[in-house]
């Protein structure tokens, strides 16, 4: 496979992540690791973790596998008192659980000196845009305890969780990632790990939702809006798509760049060919988008709630089962490169 500079970007999802922890599996399998890495809202913490272990899968998942054992108000804390008391401020919860188990152990040095760009989108509340930060800028060198508020900050899903202020100015959630990002920083492969299928809505009836589900899941569609736009942006200057359970939402969407730049590229492999001797799979690198998504989504793992292991009926939980169906990708999909 060739693949180039390739990329990841670890999606938002709240507990929904634990989908990225069984990709990221799938991936190390195939020995395809990243030179450059972005995260947004709970995939910031994920992407963290690995750089903060030097890319150590199975901690990534050990971590993942203890959130499911201390379950879902280890991190929103659902006490009747407290979410009165918090009725007047800025969020529902407090950040406290989910920096304390989450953010306070992750090694700040190990993730700044990492030779992958890691890049974390928030949202800037001032400005009204997103913003992004990397770990190679000077001003995390020059105060390393800055890197955790902007994780924080990165997470802090709009009203239920407390904005950080970053710089004098208050941010929050990015929500959906900014692939742009990956094509200036001349990713040729581009990962995406995504922790929903476009466009999903459920079965439910949608009307007699409980009021955060009903936020989450309208939330969650425009998230879907801005990751189709984004993706499109990136057909259209010229990278293939890639996915393992393909889109509607793609349908028609081409690129003539890609077929002049394809010429092109070609005509300079062969001409460089003929010099070097090389081979033209060894000059010419494809580029592509690989949008990875769960196979079967698990309507109980919400952005707040999961389902807890239950030896009665022998079910692993929610978030084990969420890694395992996404540690395996298919052959078919494999042949695809």
């Amino acid at each position: 496979m060739n693949l180039g500079k390739v990329g990841f970007i670890f999606d938002s999802g709240a507990f929904a992540g634990a989908y990225s922890a069984g990709h990221i599996k799938a991936l190390e399998a195939k020995g395809i690791r990243p030179e450059f890495v972005q995260g947004v809202s709970v995939g910031v913490l994920a992407a963290g973790r690995l750089l903060s272990t030097g890319w150590d899968v199975g901690k990534l998942e050990k971590k993942w596998r203890d959130v499911e054992k201390w379950g879902p108000m280890s991190i929103f804390d659902r006490n009747w008192t407290g979410l009165l008391r918090r009725a007047g401020t800025s969020s529902l919860f407090n950040n406290e659980g989910l920096s304390r188990l989450l953010v306070d152990d992750l090694d700040t040095d190990a993730i700044l000196n990492s030779p992958i760009e890691f890049q974390m989108v928030t949202f800037n509340e001032k400005r009204h845009r997103h913003q992004v930060f990397s770990n190679h800028e000077q001003g995390f060198r020059e105060n390393p305890k800055l890197l955790k508020s902007v994780m924080l900050a990165s997470v802090a899903m709009q009203g239920f969780l407390p904005p950080v202020m970053i710089n004098g100015e208050w941010h929050s959630d990015g929500i959906t990632f900014r692939i742009g990002k990956a094509i200036r920083a001349k990713c040729d492969t581009i990962f995406i790990l995504s922790n929903s299928r476009l466009g999903m809505r459920p079965q439910d009836d949608t009307g007699t939702m409980r009021w955060y589900l009903r936020f989450i899941l309208e939330t969650q569609l425009a998230s879907d809006l801005l990751k189709i736009r984004d993706m499109k942006e990136a057909i259209h200057r010229g990278y293939d798509l890639v996915e393992n359970h393909p889109s509607s939402a793609f349908d028609g969407v081409r690129s003539i760049q890609r077929k002049i730049g394809r010429r092109i590229k070609k005509l300079t492999g062969d001409l460089s060919g003929v010099v070097t001797g090389d081979s033209l799979d060894n000059i010419f690198i494809p580029h592509r988008v690989v949008f990875l998504t769960p196979s079967s989504p698990i309507a109980t793992l919400g952005a707040i709630n999961f389902r807890q292991p239950d030896p009665r009926n022998s079910y692993p939980g929610d978030i084990s089962s969420a890694i395992e169906q996404c540690s395996v990708l298919s052959e078919d999909f494999w042949s695809k490169f």
